[in-house]
């Protein structure tokens, strides 16, 4: 019994329920808070707006007296005041003062402990900005008979007397009905919260164990069973779980993913084959300039690929065409690859068949066979009369037409076993004289060359 309850707790249902009773304990706690905030904030504003409204009643009372300095008439209208019906606001009253332009008090409702108001603060202003104070902090000045704690806030608005402002008028109201009110609407508020969360977990919790035990977990187990074997080895296991839902489009993708493994290591077989007899055939002819050579047109080319928008997979495949383009050179013999002196015609012919031989042998090698573009057309030129295949123009495949002019690039200032290779300047004046000789792809040697002259300011 015990190992069936650790199991339980261990299961998928046990978690999905436990985060949504946490979730949902979080978010009923922040909305209590939240709420409470909201409903203490807008019953004190409306408590407030309820005094306001209280007080210009008032203030058209003193405004009809003949004499609104009248201190004996204005206090029996605030002693008045007292007797007005309020039962219906939100608030009871603790006294009401009157005060003039100099912040004296003339009248009240009970005598109050000081007969002046300081006019530098609330009291001022109301004057000042002829604007009435809807008291933003609440006091705890006042106890009762019972010797209870008062809360009390000061609504304050001005007097007006033919269009002059010729004081103030306070009430300093009591809040404890108004926070009376408050509790109770919380109260029953948190009751019904409570009530309606414990009936959704309820709910949830029944709901969830039937759907997750019957539609989750015993494909998951099915799912999980395969991918097992799958990791073994065994290539050709199936999910047979097949509706069209999240999981049944997870077993059709992990079908999928299942074929395309069986097939990619049978490819891989085949490409470690083909890639083993071309490595012993690169072997027997490898020099050092090669190397050098080729790192430095793919680090030419990428740079040119990258300026003219190629990107992503293209990219890679431009740098990697670039690095073998002239692997084809391990069939030609060192005595002609490192001649120190000018090259014999027949010579020349065994040099330009090094792009056919290196797309020789990258043909065996199925996944790299998209270089061989590359590594056959680098030689062609603009005008047609390149080699191998004589292309034309756009004929010649772009990322070839980069290649060639990283590969002219380097060529030209390289150095040879039979010359030193040119500087920057000389290279790139030649460049740009060549622009149109049809050698090279016009549009890609300005490219080229504005990219080299970039490059050279930056580092200087």
């Amino acid at each position: 019994m015990i190992i069936m309850r650790i199991k339980f707790f261990q299961t998928l249902s046990f978690q999905v329920i436990l985060i949504i009773a946490l979730g949902l304990s979080v978010m009923t706690l922040v909305q209590f808070n939240y709420s409470e905030e909201i409903i203490e904030g807008s019953i004190l504003h409306e408590t407030k707006k309820q005094a306001l409204a209280y007080l210009l009643g008032i203030e058209r009372e003193i405004q009809a007296l003949p004499d609104p300095y009248d201190s004996l008439r204005v206090s029996g209208v605030l002693y008045g005041a007292k007797t007005h019906d309020i039962s219906q606001l939100g608030f009871s009253i603790i006294n009401i003062y009157c005060y003039n332009r100099a912040g004296e008090i003339f009248a009240f409702m009970d005598e109050p402990d000081k007969l002046t108001k300081d006019l530098s603060a609330e009291y001022g202003e109301v004057i000042r900005k002829n604007a009435p104070y809807l008291g933003r902090e609440i006091e705890s000045n006042h106890v009762d008979e019972n010797g209870n704690i008062i809360h009390s806030v000061d609504v304050i608005v001005p007097i007006h007397y033919k269009n002059e402002v010729l004081g103030g008028l306070e009430v300093e109201i009591n809040l404890n009905r108004t926070f009376e009110m408050i509790r109770e609407i919380d109260d029953l508020y948190e009751k019904r919260i409570v009530f309606m969360l414990s009936v959704a977990l309820v709910g949830m919790v029944l709901f969830i164990f039937l759907i997750v035990n019957w539609r989750v977990l015993a494909p998951l187990r099915q799912l999980g069973e395969v991918t097992k074997k799958i990791a073994a080895g065994e290539f050709k296991a199936r999910v047979e779980y097949g509706p069209k839902n999240e999981i049944g489009r997870l077993g059709r993708s992990i079908n999928e993913m299942a074929r395309s493994i069986e097939a990619l290591f049978h490819e891989l077989n085949q490409a470690y084959i083909a890639i083993l007899n071309s490595l012993s055939k690169a072997l027997e002819a490898r020099d050092e300039y090669t190397a050098n050579h080729s790192e430095n047109v793919a680090r030419y080319a990428v740079k040119l690929g990258r300026r003219v928008g190629i990107s992503g997979d293209e990219l890679k495949s431009l740098a990697q065409g670039a690095m073998i383009h002239d692997l084809g050179k391990i069939g030609i013999p060192d005595s002609i690859l490192n001649k120190p002196g000018k090259l014999r015609e027949e010579e020349y012919a065994k040099i330009q068949e090094h792009p056919l031989l290196t797309a020789a042998i990258l043909r065996p090698l199925e996944k790299f066979r998209h270089f061989s573009d590359i590594a056959r057309s680098h030689h062609e030129r603009w005008d047609g009369l390149g080699y191998p295949d004589g292309l034309r123009g756009d004929e010649i495949p772009y990322l070839a037409r980069i290649v060639a002019i990283a590969d002219s690039w380097d060529a030209i200032t390289g150095d040879r076993v039979y010359r030193k290779g040119a500087g920057f300047k000389k290279a790139l004046s030649l460049f740009e004289k060549e622009r149109d000789s049809g050698q090279w792809d016009p549009e890609l040697v300005d490219e080229f060359v504005r990219m080299m002259q970039e490059e050279k300011e930056g580092g200087a």
